[in-house]
């Protein structure tokens, strides 16, 4: 919120229009609000009236805002100091989840990073990319919802995950605390059967055994 306040030398008060600037690009307008007697100019009572601009647009940077006073039938156009207006990215962090976990070896692994906004009001776009070490296991887009899955099968053992959100041209970027995901072996049964029984004396008997497993290999 931007406040522009002009003083006068008039004991009419300012009136009309105040015109906001960034630099050189005109970014809003505001009416002038009388705020009757201001002050005084070498003793003498000056009028006074405000002008207030509110704006959520100002994208990450520095800029230089002024204030234009147009003028009215008593009272001369001006032009305000420049204020610096500094604006941060909007501050985020990062959460990753793994499903299931522990994590069967050769079966499906999927990972999920949610990106939240904890300072400001945006809506996070962008990549989430997925790390073990100095390894990179892939890379997804966030949905609208803030979340990024990526679904990987692992060997057995043990890694150690972290998700890092790049940013975009309003949200900083954040990185999860590392997960240590434990991959467990897949748990095998084996099932045998025989192409008949009884079977006649000398007769070829063919035993067949079926192994299954709850992993993807």
């Amino acid at each position: 919120t931007f406040t522009a306040t002009i003083t006068s030398q008039s004991n009419q008060p300012p009136t009309g229009t105040v015109n906001f600037f960034d630099g050189t690009l005109q970014i809003g307008t505001a009416i002038l609000t009388s705020t009757g007697q201001a002050g005084f100019i070498n003793g003498n009572p000056t009028g006074g009236g405000q002008a207030v601009f509110t704006t959520a647009a100002l994208a990450p940077g520095t800029h230089s805002i002024t204030a234009v006073y147009l003028g009215d039938t008593f009272n001369g156009a001006n032009t305000s100091n420049v204020v610096s207006q500094v604006v941060k990215p909007a501050a985020t962090a990062t959460a990753l989840t793994a499903s299931p976990s522990p994590a069967i070896a050769g079966g499906p692994t999927v990972l999920t990073a949610t990106v939240t906004v904890t300072q400001g009001v945006s809506t996070p776009t962008g990549n989430v990319t997925f790390t073990s070490g100095a390894a990179s296991l892939g890379s997804a887009a966030l949905g609208a919802n803030g979340t990024a899955t990526l679904t990987l099968t692992f060997p057995p053992g043990s890694q150690s995950i972290v998700a890092t959100y790049a940013g975009d041209t309003n949200d900083g970027g954040s990185a999860s605390a590392p997960l240590l995901l434990t991959v467990q072996l897949a748990t095998s049964t084996s099932a045998l059967s025989s192409s008949g029984s009884p079977s006649v004396v000398l007769s070829p008997v063919t035993f067949s055994v079926k192994i299954t497993s709850n992993g993807g290999i």
